[in-house]
C-alpha cells in the first residue's frame, strides 16, 4: 500500500503552528547541541565563558557551563526567529492581504511584488528604448538570423536570445538588462516563432513599465503588509516570553555563581585564619 508523504502545514495556521513550535524547541529542548549545530562551536563558546569567569572549583564550573547553555539558546532562538522571519515576510501575497489595497489586489501586481524594487529609474530608462526597439524589429518582421546578428549591439534581442535559447550567452556588456531574464519568466521556447518572441516580451516589457511607474506606491502598501505581518507574528509567535524566560535563567545562574564566589572566598579567608568564624 502507498503511503502519502506529509508535505507539512499548507494553512496559514498550520504554518503559524509549525513556527512556534520551531522556535519553542529551539528554546527548550533538552540536548544542548541539534544536529543542526556544531559541538566544536559550542565548546568554543563554551570555552569563552571559562576564559571570562575563570572557575576554580566543579561547582563554579558547573555554573559557567550552565550560563554558556543559556546564551547558547538565546542565540539559537535569535537564528530561528530570523529564519522564521525571513520566510514570513517574504511569502507569497495572500489574497486577503491585499483586500482594500489600491495596487496589491491586482494579478499582476501581486505575482511580481517580490521584484518591484528591481525596476530602477536607470533601469526602466534603458527598457524603454529596449521596447522602441522591440517594436521596429516586429515591424521588420526579422528572422533568428538577423535578430542574432544584431544582437551584439542592441540589448533587448541579446537579452531575448537569452530568454529564448537557455545556452545563448548574453553580451557582458549589457549588465543592467541582464537582470531581465533572471527576473521575468517570458515562457519562451526554441518553438515560439520570432514574431510570438517580440510580441510576448512588448505585453512584458509594458507591464513593466507600468509596475515601474507605481513603483513606490506599491511598494508602500507592500511594506505596510509586511509590517502587519511582523506584528502578528510577534503577538503570535512567543518570542518575548522565551527571550524572558532565558534572560530569567541567565540571571539567576549568575546571581547563584556569585554567591557562590562570596562563599568561597569566605571559606578560603576563614581557612587562611584571616577572619574568624561565627559562634555555634
Amino acid at each position: 500500500m502507498a503511503i502519502n508523504k506529509s508535505t507539512g502545514p499548507r494553512t496559514e495556521k498550520g504554518k503559524k503552528v509549525v513556527s512556534q513550535n520551531a522556535l519553542k524547541s529551539g528554546v527548550y529542548a533538552r540536548d544542548i547541541v541539534l544536529p543542526n549545530e556544531s559541538l566544536a562551536d559550542f565548546e568554543v563558546h563554551h570555552q569563552r565563558f571559562i576564559n571570562d569567569f575563570r572557575p576554580q572549583d566543579i561547582v563554579a564550573s558547573q555554573l559557567v557551563r550552565d550560563m554558556a547553555v543559556v546564551v547558547w539558546k538565546r542565540m539559537r532562538l535569535e537564528r530561528i526567529e530570523n529564519k522564521v522571519l525571513t520566510e514570513l515576510l517574504n511569502a507569497p501575497l495572500q489574497e486577503e492581504e491585499a483586500v482594500g489595497t489600491k495596487y496589491l489586489w491586482r494579478n499582476e501586481v501581486a505575482s511580481m511584488v517580490h521584484i518591484v524594487h528591481l525596476l530602477t529609474d536607470e533601469y526602466l530608462a534603458e527598457l524603454e528604448g529596449a521596447l522602441q526597439n522591440a517594436i521596429e524589429f516586429q515591424e521588420y518582421q526579422l528572422s533568428d538570423e538577423e535578430i542574432s546578428a544584431l544582437a551584439t549591439t542592441i540589448p533587448i534581442l541579446d537579452t531575448l536570445l537569452n530568454l529564448k535559447y537557455p545556452d545563448y550567452e548574453l553580451t557582458p556588456s549589457y549588465q543592467l538588462l541582464s537582470v531581465y531574464p533572471r527576473s521575468f519568466n517570458l515562457g519562451l521556447s526554441e518553438n515560439t516563432s520570432t514574431q510570438e518572441m517580440l510580441e510576448i516580451a512588448i505585453k512584458d516589457m509594458r507591464q513593466n513599465q507600468w509596475l515601474g511607474a507605481h513603483r513606490d506606491a506599491i511598494l508602500k502598501e507592500y511594506e505596510a503588509v509586511r509590517n502587519r505581518r511582523l506584528m502578528a507574528f510577534m503577538e503570535n509567535a512567543g518570542t518575548s516570553r522565551a527571550f524572558d524566560d532565558l534572560r530569567r535563567s541567565f540571571s539567576k545562574l549568575l546571581a547563584e555563581y556569585r554567591r557562590h564566589e562570596a562563599w568561597r572566598s569566605e571559606r578560603q579567608m576563614l581557612d587562611m585564619g584571616m577572619i574568624e568564624s561565627a559562634p555555634a
